[in-house]
């Protein structure tokens, strides 16, 4: 009970809720309220009270709708890619943690003889009278140069599956 777990379809089974930020009544679910009470959802609590900022770095916690709850919300979990937590892993259960890519770099100095690194290349023209062998260095920068991420896709997206989670309430009332 109250165990996020994949599901082998979008069609919603009985006595089970998405894990989408909805509120559950104690009054409609008595087994997921007798988890709450016997402290089962221990270190997956956020306060009641908690404010936006606690929240959204909470995604995967549940939180009680009042001091005294009569109900929880449950975590947020849509368009949130799970990360495998243990204890003793970096970050806690149920927290955020933000996107990111490797840092962008690149060095170049101010003329062809410098040389380039990193994201930065150059690509190189004939200027000038014909003949004459002048050579204008046309200066680029490439994120993908450094990092194959870069370019391989519209948004930032790790490495993924959509597969259906879903949450057992119990019996209901």
């Amino acid at each position: 009970i109250g165990c996020p777990k994949f599901w082998r379809s979008t069609t919603l089974p009985k006595n089970h809720a998405y894990p989408d930020g909805s509120l559950i009544l104690f009054d409609d679910w008595p087994e997921f309220k007798a988890v709450y009470d016997a402290g089962g959802f221990a270190g997956m609590l956020m306060p009641w009270d908690a404010d936006a900022a606690t929240q959204a770095a909470n995604l995967g916690k549940f939180r009680p709708n009042a001091a005294n709850p009569t109900g929880l919300y449950l975590p947020l979990h849509g368009g949130q890619f799970f990360r495998n937590w243990v204890l003793g892993a970096d970050g806690t259960a149920g927290g955020y943690n933000a996107p990111g890519l490797p840092e962008i770099f690149g060095t170049t100095g101010y003329d062809a003889q410098s040389g380039y690194s990193g994201a930065f290349y150059s690509g190189a023209s004939t200027y000038g009278q014909a003949g004459t062998g002048n050579i204008r260095h046309n200066l680029s920068f490439k994120a993908s140069l450094c990092n194959p991420s870069y370019g391989a896709s519209d948004t930032v997206m790790p490495s993924s599956v959509n597969i259906p989670v879903i949450i057992y309430l119990g019996i209901p009332a």
